[in-house]
């Protein structure tokens, strides 16, 4: 169990501005240990799906709420409305970001098993301020920034219950990862939705046929073996040219090959056809 001290150490470091990126702010304990432990057993009645980038799929689990957003080239779809034991959550991580509730319309919960992670990447253009509830185990928040030729770095651990702040530079300037979990944990995303998105039309199935998604599964994964096959003929193709071009520069070498030009006497050609 931490010290105080220790706490109010890390509190201190967390929340300055010099440590975290420019927009960026972290708080502890911003709900309690009761209102968590009734969060997780809420969560686990709710229809957490494997993610799906592409038609691969993540150790992670995910389940969405107000707004969707699919990978697999759907775009940014309606979900199914928010449910009523989160608006409270919604409130305090509203509070948190300075924001009324109803701006954050989508929520994002992630199951990370042992062993999950989430790679370097940046929330999608539609979204704008993204606010994370961390539940029941720590994780190390990795940001990243390209600088030139280097990468400019930060990270702090994510305790539970605690919340962050992704917002102006560290939303749109920033990555951020979280590497391989050692225990099981759960976090909680709201985002507000981007002003600056130009309309769209949006269509979206609420139930995709089970044969469909295998289809377009198969489909996709027999175009990437097809490119993959593509490319080895093409450095086939260029290894037997190659090949060939050496052994034939060894024979012209070894003086094997020679051309032999000969000038017959047009004249006498025609003289013997002519008999």
């Amino acid at each position: 169990m931490k010290s105080p001290l220790r706490a109010a150490r890390q509190r201190n470091l967390f929340e300055s501005v010099d440590e975290l990126p420019g927009g960026m702010r972290y708080a502890p304990e911003v709900i309690s240990r009761e209102e968590e432990e009734a969060l997780l057993n809420k969560l686990l009645a709710l229809p957490f799906k494997q993610f799906e980038f592409h038609g691969f799929l993540g150790k992670r689990r995910v389940v969405s709420f107000g707004w969707r957003y699919d990978f697999n080239g759907g775009g940014l779809g309606k979900a199914g409305a928010i449910p009523e034991f989160l608006l409270p959550v919604r409130e305090r991580a509203a509070h948190f970001a300075g924001l009324q509730p109803s701006a954050l319309e989508h929520v994002l919960l992630i199951e990370y098993a042992p062993g999950a992670s989430i790679g370097w990447h940046k929330d999608r253009p539609a979204f704008d301020d993204v606010i994370g509830i961390s539940l029941l185990s720590p994780c190390t928040f990795r940001l990243r920034r390209k600088a030139r030729a280097k990468w400019d770095r930060r990270s702090f651990t994510a305790e539970p219950r605690s919340a962050y702040l992704l917002r102006g530079s560290s939303r749109t300037q920033w990555e951020h990862s979280i590497p391989p979990l050692d225990r099981l944990r759960y976090s909680i995303t709201f985002r507000s939705m981007s002003s600056n998105q130009p309309a769209r039309l949006t269509l979206t199935w609420n139930k995709t046929p089970r044969r469909l998604t295998f289809a377009l599964r198969g489909i996709h994964r027999f175009a990437r073996l097809l490119h993959m096959f593509n490319q080895c003929c093409i450095v086939a193709v260029l290894c037997a040219l190659g090949a060939w071009s050496l052994s034939w520069r060894k024979v012209v070498r070894r003086g094997e090959f020679s051309l032999r030009f000969e000038v017959g006497d047009p004249l006498a050609q025609c003289r013997k056809d002519a008999l």
